[in-house]
């Protein structure tokens, strides 16, 4: 029997940009993508003695956040991003195992970190990390950001329900919730 669907998902943790992880990319486009960051306790108690609560932190292997409110579109180079589309491509054809590892990485849960290390190192030995895209003229990020607007715009327009209304009534929508340079100092 297939597993169901998650339909939905709900947070303990907070979206952080890493800044870091896409050095090249344009500022416009940085801090776009962030990552979920929970905290974590633990105690144990070594040899007999006190107690002790080690304080941490954890990131969630299958979510991110796409914060298009960090987009600055004149920075999305479509020239990039169609050099993008050749690059994933490629990928798709020469090396679908690398990608399918990827992406049983992403769904699979619990982050494993040697796991993690070994999709990286495959990635990379296929040209497919951020900084090699840039310097094959591409970088993903920028990609990414047009196929997911392109899908929310979609689903928002089969959800968007048309009511007949005043000229004057404007639909109040809620508005971005943080400041909107969340994460620009990264």
């Amino acid at each position: 029997m297939a597993e169901q669907a998650r339909t939905r998902v709900s947070t303990d943790g907070v979206f952080l940009s890493t800044p870091g992880v896409f050095d090249g990319t344009a500022d416009g486009l940085r801090h776009a993508f962030k990552m979920q960051f929970s905290p974590t306790a633990s105690q144990r108690r070594e040899d007999g003695g006190p107690s002790r609560t080690t304080v941490g932190t954890a990131f969630a292997l299958d979510r991110v956040l796409l914060d298009f409110g960090a987009v600055h579109p004149p920075a999305v180079d479509f020239a990039r991003a169609g050099r993008d589309c050749e690059l994933i491509a490629e990928a798709i054809q020469k090396h679908p195992e690398v990608l399918t590892q990827a992406l049983e990485l992403v769904t699979g849960g619990h982050p494993d970190v040697e796991r993690i290390r070994a999709a990286s190192r495959s990635l990379q030995g296929i040209g497919l990390t951020e900084t090699q895209a840039l310097d094959n003229g591409g970088g993903i990020v920028a990609l990414v950001l047009l196929a997911a607007a392109a899908l929310l715009v979609a689903g928002c327009d089969a959800c968007v329900t048309v009511v007949e209304t005043s000229p004057t009534v404007q639909p109040q929508f809620p508005s971005s919730p943080g400041p909107m340079d969340a994460g620009a100092d990264g």
